[in-house]
């Protein structure tokens, strides 16, 4: 490989290595957001279900989807709580040795390159943790929000058997 070639690679594996790690920054800000904001909506939910609920005239769904909804909120929580990432770019100050002892540029950039790769393995295992914790709050959201509505969905399947019926019997 020629020098210039070689020059080229460094540049653009370092800048690829760089927007890896700005897109997983972009990436990591969006699911903190995702996550407040459905952790606002099930506590909300949480506090509107507590305020109604009544352990005399509750039944089984109630008090389950009261603990489905509270168990997904939590969850939600820890998925949207303060981390450690890495972001894209250092100080300037970091470079003042390289800059002192006269360091070969793409020395300096290879192993950037190589620290920024660290960094995005280390984001990589954050982002699939948190998006487990988020997925699993939102899989027990949906299923609270199910148990809710257990006895309308059974009213309604009773009714429409009851109609399927009525027009079995007519000639």
């Amino acid at each position: 490989m020629t020098n210039t070639n070689k020059d080229q690679v460094v540049r653009e594996a370092f800048r690829l290595a760089e927007l890896n790690l700005q897109t997983q920054f972009n990436l990591m800000i969006a699911a903190d957001q995702r996550a407040t904001t459905f952790s606002g909506i099930l506590i909300a939910a949480v506090a509107v279900v507590a305020t109604m609920y009544d352990k005399d005239t509750s039944h089984w769904n109630d008090d389950l989807s009261l603990l489905l909804l509270a168990l997904a909120a939590s969850l939600s929580v820890f998925a949207a709580r303060s981390v450690r990432i890495f972001a894209p770019g250092l100080k300037f100050g970091n470079f003042s040795t390289d800059i002192s002892s006269s360091r070969e540029y793409l020395t300096v950039l290879s192993e950037l390159g190589k620290q920024f790769d660290e960094c995005a393995e280390k984001n990589r295992a954050t982002i699939r943790r948190n998006a487990k914790l988020y997925n699993i709050s939102l899989a027990i959201a949906v299923v609270g929000f199910l148990a809710s509505l257990a006895p309308s969905i059974g009213s309604l399947l009773e009714r429409v058997q009851a109609i399927a019926c009525m027009l079995g019997d007519q000639p």
